[in-house]
């Protein structure tokens, strides 16, 4: 049904001692053009490991990770639609659950258009074990950029072109992404889990008053934030829409998303530029895992 692309797979039937403190789970399809600068931009701001489901690429990403995989940087696990034709990404954070979850002290489940961006600190992890150490998720909430007028790609990272964001009172920014303890995991959905405790917190560290409910009532942007890349340039998009929804049957009638979705989303009020900081360190971070490949 499925296999993983590192001995991780063999070793996680025998649990052992966590060896991560942060982990990030992503299920990916054909995304060869952004899965380095996803990878490296996540290793500056403190993720230790990347549990990656290859849902039908077709672009050889599970190639391409390969000597990332040997050098302890990350997992590729073969995740076909057909294998849970339902619902494959809800799956397959069940399944890094299951067979991953005792290795990681916190797990972020997010997409490859979405980075976690620190605002207190420079580094998540340090922001997760001050702040949030009595908690068991932390939701923190996403900030929707805009094309920035771009039509076709430039040769830039998506964290350098794509600077302008929607306003906070934009209503899918009270959409949410999880950053959780596995251990106190109850149920995994997309947005928010159900965590056996409730103990869930907003970006703040204030109480999430509904600690079952998938989104929150306005954007909290306290510790850290989601910048979501949804539209990128329009060329992009128009890629991206044809891959299909991988929380949908690939028969839904919403599994491809309408090009209306880029108009609503293509928000451009505000100048966004808190992720530059980080800008070079990704760069240079990049260069080292190419060397890696090479």
């Amino acid at each position: 049904m499925f296999r993983a692309q590192s001995q991780r797979w063999n070793r996680s039937r025998n649990p052992r001692q966590r060896e991560f403190f942060l982990s990030a789970c992503l299920i990916a399809k054909n995304e060869v053009a952004y899965i380095l600068e996803w990878i490296a931009y996540h290793r500056v701001v403190g993720f230790d490991f990347f549990y990656i489901y290859d849902n039908d690429s077709n672009d050889r990403l599970s190639d391409l990770l390969g000597p990332l995989t040997a050098k302890g940087i990350c997992c590729v696990i073969d995740w076909p639609r057909s294998s849970s034709p339902d619902n494959p990404q809800v799956s397959a954070y069940h399944h890094t659950l299951a067979y991953f979850g005792h290795e990681t002290e916190w797990l972020a489940t997010i997409d490859a258009d979405e980075f976690v961006v620190p605002l207190t600190s420079n580094n998540v992890a340090s922001i997760l074990a001050d702040s949030f150490r009595n908690r068991d998720a932390v939701l923190c909430n996403w900030r929707i950029f805009g094309s920035a007028g771009h039509r076709e790609p430039n040769g830039q990272l998506c964290m350098e072109r794509f600077h302008r964001a929607s306003g906070p009172d934009f209503s899918a920014n009270n959409n949410v992404k999880s950053i959780f303890r596995p251990n106190a995991a109850e149920s995994i959905f997309v947005h928010n889990h159900y965590m056996k405790s409730n103990n869930v917190a907003l970006s703040d560290n204030s109480e999430f008053a509904t600690p079952r409910e998938q989104v929150t009532a306005s954007p909290v942007y306290g510790h850290m934030q989601i910048n979501h890349y949804f539209c990128k340039s329009q060329s992009e998009f128009f890629i991206k829409r044809l891959k299909g929804l991988a929380d949908h049957p690939i028969d839904a009638p919403y599994a491809t998303r309408a090009f209306q979705m880029f108009v609503d989303h293509d928000r451009n009020e505000c100048l966004e530029q808190t992720i530059f900081r980080f800008l070079y360190e990704t760069k240079d971070e990049i260069s080292r895992l190419k060397s890696l490949l090479r």
